[in-house]
């Protein structure tokens, strides 16, 4: 169910409320809220917060190949998020737009893996903890007259295990991302894109979830896409693209049960 109620001329509350059954662990009800004030025809503050959730996807809930990954029997709950966010968004001229944010989430009932407890051998799903974040996010967009269109984005993020109060793994601090498009005739679009990531931790494995030890730091990197997109005739869409122009080492997170090259080392046998 949803509503918007105007409070006044300028002030807007709109709420929400979803309820979803699962057969595997039974209902749950998630809230959501906005606080809308239009303090100008340029200047909009925004109040939003809410209640969501992640349901366990087949593999979590149900897989298991009788060696390395056992289903767990108890069943997997959902993780839950609450967060929270405060934004200004400003239309400085007909062309330019700007937004600024400061957030805050948390999140109970992590999904992850740990040994199985009987047997203490395979990795088996369970809910084992969980994490919040803090930060900030900046925007801003700009259309020139001659048809060119940049975008600048920057987030800064603090995430952190909720257990442990250690830097959560596979989470970036700082994230920059800018794009340029600038148009060729009326059917073409030369197109540029910048994705910078900071330096974060990643998880070897699930086998030693709080030792620093089967942790890493890996380094920041930056990632460049080229791209030209067109329609030359009606209803036909063309598109070429570069990706990682400079060929940049790039690191992907990955699930924990992944098992590195040293992995006899961290205990799992037969490797």
């Amino acid at each position: 169910v949803q509503d918007e109620v105007k409070l006044t001329d300028q002030l807007t509350l709109n709420a929400g409320l979803r309820y979803d059954y699962y057969d595997a662990f039974g209902g749950t009800s998630n809230p959501r809220l906005a606080m809308i004030y239009q303090m100008n025809d340029n200047t909009t503050w925004k109040f939003l917060g809410g209640k969501a959730f992640r349901a366990p996807n087949a593999q979590e809930q149900y897989y298991e190949d009788n060696f390395f990954l056992k289903r767990n029997p108890d069943g997997v709950n959902p993780e839950t998020v609450v967060s929270y966010e405060l934004v200004l968004e400003h239309q400085f001229d007909s062309r330019l737009r700007g937004a600024a944010s400061v957030f805050y989430y948390a999140v109970e009932d992590l999904i992850d893996t740990s040994i199985d407890p009987v047997g203490h051998v395979a990795l088996i799903y369970g809910n084992l903890g969980s994490a919040n974040a803090h930060g900030l996010e900046m925007t801003i967009d700009k259309h020139w007259q001659n048809g060119l269109e940049t975008h600048l984005n920057y987030t800064w993020q603090n995430a952190v295990d909720g257990d442990s109060g250690k830097r959560l793994t596979n989470s970036p601090k700082h994230m920059l991302k800018a794009r340029i498009s600038l148009p060729l005739n009326e059917q073409w679009r030369a197109n540029a894109e910048m994705s910078s990531i900071g330096s974060m931790k990643v998880s070897h494995a699930a086998l030693a979830r709080h030792d620093e030890r089967a942790h890493a730091d890996v380094p920041a990197y930056t990632v460049t896409d080229l791209s030209l997109t067109g329609t030359p005739l009606t209803n036909l869409e063309l598109g070429l693209y570069v990706y990682n122009l400079f060929d940049q080492e790039v690191y992907y997170p990955v699930m924990s049960t992944v098992v590195w090259k040293n992995s006899k080392a961290m205990g799992v046998p037969g490797v």
